[in-house]
């Protein structure tokens, strides 16, 4: 048992932990705002679909509760872009409040979505936009396999209880419930996978650069005085030089024979 769960989650020492969250920030900084970026041209293309559709009226209820929707996205998710920047400064700083952002957003993304298909119910039995939703948050976002566990579990429960409310007729849930258990357990399984994969291909990067740091240090010395030797010197002479250079200090060369 001991050993699925540290080959799950890859136990790390407190600096191993530190260097860990530095690459997940650099990657979420690196990549997440053109995620931004998409989901809110899907929401300014909404709203536009939206008031087109009632020629600029809003003029139904449901008009101005899907454009409440797409609003309120729209605005996360442009102050998920400002934080962007904000972060992107402020890094190593902020590491492991840009991931914790992230997961936060991850998880607001999913209420958005459950809100959305299940207003949806009202027309159509479609579950589509939570689907892709939950699928795409679980490639993304960096949650912890407990944290997906809790996150999926909540929002599969919510639904279980929620679909039928705004239904005007009876209808079946068997479909609704096989497809939404089935993509519970896929993005558990999926944000588990990235997780550990994640945290063993860190770890296997720092073994080999210890590795090659060692490598370095034993051909820069001597292996019986532990001096620095010709090599070290070949390599390192120019970049010493100039730093003297520019900032006006001695430099002395000693050669022992």
């Amino acid at each position: 048992m001991s050993a699925i769960r540290d080959k799950i989650f890859c136990p790390m020492s407190p600096e191993q932990e530190e260097g860990y969250t530095l690459v997940c920030a650099e990657r979420i900084l690196q990549y997440n705002g053109f995620f931004l970026l998409v989901i809110i041209g899907i929401q300014l293309y909404n709203l536009i679909y939206t008031f087109a559709y009632t020629g600029g009226k809003l003029n139904t209820v449901p008009s101005r509760v899907y454009a409440i929707f797409y609003t309120v996205m729209l605005l996360i998710s442009a102050t998920g872009l400002i934080l962007k920047k904000y972060l992107e400064k402020n890094l190593p700083e902020r590491a492991a409040c840009t991931v914790r952002l992230q997961v936060f957003y991850g998880f607001l993304l999913m209420v958005w979505g459950a809100c959305v298909t299940v207003y949806d119910q009202r027309v159509s039995d479609s579950i589509s936009v939570y689907l892709i939703i939950s699928l795409t948050v679980a490639m993304l976002v960096y949650f912890t396999p407990i944290q997906a566990v809790v996150v999926y579990g909540f929002f599969l429960i919510v639904l279980y209880l929620m679909l039928p409310v705004f239904r005007k007729l009876p209808a079946k849930n068997y479909g609704n419930n096989v497809n939404m258990t089935v993509m519970t357990l896929m993005s558990v399984f999926i944000c588990a996978y990235r997780y550990a994969s994640d945290r063993k291909h860190y770890l296997d990067q720092q073994i080999i650069v210890e590795q090659n740091r060692r490598l370095s240090d034993i051909a820069a010395h001597d292996s019986l005085t532990r001096l620095k030797n010709r090599r070290f010197f070949d390599e390192k002479i120019n970049g010493l030089y100039q730093q003297c250079a520019e900032t006006g200090a001695a430099m002395t060369v000693m050669i022992l024979l």
